[in-house]
């Protein structure tokens, strides 16, 4: 990845990343990166074969789909904590809490 040499870049990067909108296709941001040779032969096998219009289109499709599936996973947690008992959790905590205590005394 290219690393930002302005304190104006750096904090427009950092903003990009926190605020990311799957919907910003038409918006890109040139970024050099360095891939496994596999992964990039398959790329270019993809784009070759006309399964993909771009290597950059290969890799963007990726991570898009990375991004769905870690905010999947996270509305899942969310789903699961809100239906946490909090007395059992509250009792989890302090078994854990005194093993680590436990822990650190041996």
């Amino acid at each position: 990845m290219t690393r930002p040499e302005t304190p104006g870049r750096a904090s427009r990067l950092g903003e990009h990343h926190k605020s990311y909108d799957p919907g910003m296709s038409d918006r890109k941001v040139r970024l050099t990166i360095t891939v496994d040779p596999h992964l990039s032969a398959y790329a270019e096998q993809l784009v070759e074969t006309g399964k993909a219009p771009s290597v950059s289109a290969v890799f963007n499709d990726a991570l898009s789909e990375k991004a769905r599936r870690d905010r999947a996973a996270v509305d899942r947690l969310k789903e699961t904590a809100a239906q946490a008992d909090p007395e059992r959790v509250a009792r989890m905590m302090a078994h854990v809490n005194a093993q680590a205590t436990a822990r650190r005394k041996n």
